[in-house]
């Protein structure tokens, strides 16, 4: 499986994230206490940028709030029950990979 560099570990501090491209499109990788996620840039209700902010993914378009570990929305007016879709992560050695795979949530999870 091909496996694509975008930081050290050492590179993002706890509750902080950083924007990446994944296919061409815009990706953030977020850090919450050394746990590492990634997700598409992109919002669940109208697609808006996302933030760190107060230990959640944040919509700077319409304030959507998402869970950093797992990508569900948790505030409207993201639809309820949807999710961030994930990029799958590799750590090794201190350095973050994806791995060019989207990781697929059935509905709730």
């Amino acid at each position: 499986m091909n496996q694509f560099f975008i930081a050290k570990t050492s590179d993002i501090k706890d509750g902080e994230l950083k924007k990446f491209k994944y296919k061409g499109r815009d990706a953030i990788l977020v850090n919450t206490k050394g746990n590492f996620h990634a997700f598409i840039d992109y919002c669940t209700h109208a697609g808006g940028s996302l933030t760190m902010e107060n230990c959640k993914l944040k919509c700077v378009t319409h304030y959507a709030l998402f869970n950093p570990e797992t990508g569900n929305a948790e505030t409207l007016p993201a639809p309820e029950g949807s999710s961030l879709m994930e990029i799958k992560l590799k750590i090794e050695k201190n350095k973050i990979y994806h791995l060019n795979v989207i990781i697929f949530k059935s509905k709730g999870k």
